[in-house]
């Protein structure tokens, strides 16, 4: 899927060491995020959006770009040129509209600290990123949940855009597996706090809904 045509003009600071940006996304009438990890050797962009050139320089010295998925590629390739950096994708994806540099697998390390943890569903080739530091820990979830911008509660994406939504639930349900202080969703607001809660709420709303 191509860029986005709208621009982010605002990088922030949503926790120590993760940075954030967000627009409303043509391409599918909805809000889309994305993140960069701030290292000491470089920071390390996750499904980047395209921001606007006066923005640019907020995101810092670029060392990597990490790809959870091909539904994902955003600007990548584009930044990918513009920072001369590597991007790094998934061994079983198909249809990039670049050429990644690395290809990785479930369990692997990524640029960042990131690890690689595999949440198919959305599609086979569907991944979470798991950021571990002394402060903080934070999963990147990309399609597994998403936040809508109405009512502000985490849902899943209806079925009939998913390659198996049984096994996304499956997916969100080891969510639960792992000790998250931030939820960050490629679609919406991260949730700071009451993560393991907020992941319930949308498994249960799911079954109370029979979605």
């Amino acid at each position: 899927m191509s860029e986005p045509s709208a621009r982010a003009q605002v990088v922030e600071t949503v926790a120590p060491a993760i940075l954030h940006w967000t627009l409303e996304d043509d391409r599918i009438h909805n809000r889309s995020d994305s993140y960069a990890i701030e290292t000491p050797d470089g920071n390390v962009l996750i499904d980047p959006l395209p921001l606007k050139e006066s923005a640019l320089g907020d995101l810092g010295e670029i060392r990597a770009i990490c790809l959870t998925g091909r539904f994902h590629q955003r600007a990548a390739w584009r930044y990918q040129e513009h920072f001369s950096v590597p991007v790094y994708a998934p061994k079983n994806g198909k249809g990039y509209e670049g050429e990644p540099d690395h290809l990785y697998e479930s369990g692997d390390m990524l640029p960042g600290n990131l690890k690689v943890v595999h949440a198919p569903g959305p599609t086979d080739a569907h991944y979470n990123f798991y950021y571990t530091s002394d402060n903080l820990k934070a999963m990147f979830i990309a399609d597994l949940l998403i936040r809508r911008s109405a009512d502000n509660i985490f849902r899943f994406v209806p079925g009939q855009f998913m390659d198996n939504p049984d096994l996304t639930r499956e997916s969100a349900r080891n969510l639960l597996n792992y000790d998250i202080d931030l939820l960050c969703p490629n679609h919406g607001a991260v949730q700071k706090g009451n993560v393991h809660q907020v992941i319930r709420e949308a498994l249960e709303h799911d079954l109370e809904k029979g979605q």
